[in-house]
């Protein structure tokens, strides 16, 4: 698919990868285990970042000494929508980055996988969860990956702030890849108002990018009153941000390195129960 811009002309727009495809299809599939399960089996490389996800705090959140051995296993225990998630980050992981724009895809890219996390943290402790939050932050800033990569005429300046053209390679992007209008939605709305059609999934990304920038200085935040969240619910999420910076280890590290990680931040690895 293209897409026409005047200063531009036609700007192609990037494929799905085949492995998100089908871990999307998976996570709203009724026999989703069995079809992520054997599209991993053909993926070791993804298969192992999910296995270091689900044995590690930042994919369970609470500690148990038995290690996650198999694809059957860690999907039962992170559910099979945050299995599907995982594997789509891995799957959308920038590899061959232009040289002049390397450094800034990659800091793009761990502020993707940190918005992602802190997203599903706001939805657990939110009264209502947003729909797939996880991957509402992950493709939060997807125009501007995808901008990153083309030539450089056509590059952003990567120290400015997403501007309404990345949003709309972003949305265009996000559409043709068929992603749910939620999702969509949180790529290209920047209204805070929790009465539109996808207004909480919008607050909840927009929150997480927060947070992921800036830290803990955030209790003025307008997307606080639009989700409903008070001092109290905030204090739960950030109490839960060794998790964030777990998570974004191991989705940045290669594949053997994630398994370690995984392992190292699960009891079975240290022997000892701690947060960090």
């Amino acid at each position: 698919m293209t897409l026409r811009r005047e200063d531009w002309g036609l700007l192609e727009l990037p494929t799905m990868p085949r492995l998100a495809s089908v871990a999307l299809e998976a996570a709203r599939h009724t026999d989703g285990v069995e079809l992520l399960s054997e599209a991993l089996l053909c993926a070791p490389a993804q298969l192992a970042v999910l296995l270091g996800v689900a044995n590690s705090a930042a994919g369970r959140g609470v500690l148990r000494p038995e290690r996650v051995r198999t694809v059957h296993e860690a999907i039962g225990l992170l559910g099979v929508t945050y299995a599907a998630s995982i594997v789509v980050a891995v799957a959308l992981r920038p590899t061959r980055p232009p040289p002049r724009t390397r450094r800034a895809v990659g800091r793009v890219w761990r502020e993707a996988l940190a918005t992602a996390a802190w997203s599903r943290i706001l939805s657990i402790v939110s009264a209502r969860r947003s729909r797939d939050a996880f991957l509402c932050g992950l493709l939060h800033p997807l125009g501007r990956m995808v901008l990153l990569h083309t030539p450089a005429a056509m590059q952003p300046d990567p120290d400015d702030h997403l501007d309404r053209s990345e949003r709309a390679v972003g949305v265009a992007t996000a559409s043709s890849w068929g992603m749910p209008p939620w999702i969509v939605a949180s790529i290209g709305d920047r209204e805070l108002d929790p009465r539109l059609p996808f207004g909480r999934e919008v607050a909840t990304t927009q929150l997480a990018r927060a947070l992921a920038l800036a830290g803990t200085e955030l209790h003025a935040h307008p997307a606080l009153a639009a989700l409903g969240l008070g001092p109290r619910e905030l204090h739960r999420a950030l109490r839960l941000s060794p998790m964030v910076r777990a998570s974004v280890a191991l989705l940045c590290a290669p594949a053997q390195l994630a398994v370690l990680l995984g392992v190292a931040n699960s009891a079975a690895g240290r022997g000892v129960l701690r947060p960090e």
